[in-house]
């Protein structure tokens, strides 16, 4: 495929190759063998905004995807003594597809679990990510991930892993 050449007019009004101003300091970006980042997304855990939880380890997510945790009071810092309403986008989504990747190590989540919650079609996966926000937002006792400009009106939890520090989302 041919590379699209972006100019601009310098001072003099001259036109001018970005990619030839950015050459000397990120090297040949018209190469096929250059690798580019066009962005980054990210996927956010997200909680209702009265849950008291405010951060989360990867392993205790985890093992609320999986049902090994089923009731916030079994996961730290988790003050409710009632149980985990999981919230989860369906298969298709590329979502799903980092989350069960990054989390789960490549498990896929048991969509017969009695906790996931339903999609308003009645599926056990959302399909769309403002609805699977607004539900979470809605249900005191939900989690759920979503792409991070989907976070709405829920509560964004930091995350951690292991003895490294959390990352807390912020907009």
């Amino acid at each position: 495929a041919p590379v699209t050449t972006l100019t601009r007019k310098d001072s003099s009004g001259k036109e001018t190759s970005v990619v030839d101003d950015l050459r000397p300091i990120l090297g040949d970006l018209t190469s096929r063998t250059s690798e580019n980042v066009i962005a980054l997304d990210a996927v956010a855990v997200i909680v209702n905004p009265s849950n008291p939880l405010n951060s989360l380890n990867v392993q205790d997510l985890a093992r609320i995807f999986t049902g090994k945790v089923t009731y916030w009071n079994q996961v730290p810092s988790g003050r409710f003594d009632s149980p985990i309403q999981l919230f989860s986008r369906d298969e298709r989504s590329g979502t799903y597809d980092t989350f069960r990747n990054t989390v789960l190590g490549g498990k896929r989540i048991d969509f017969t679990l009695p906790q996931i919650m339903k999609a308003p079609d009645g599926s056990r996966g959302f399909e769309n990510s403002n609805e699977l926000s607004g539900g979470v937002a809605s249900d005191l006792y939900g989690i759920g991930f979503v792409g991070f400009p989907y976070i709405g009106q829920s509560k964004a939890l930091a995350m951690r892993s292991g003895s490294a520090r959390e990352f807390s989302p912020n907009r």
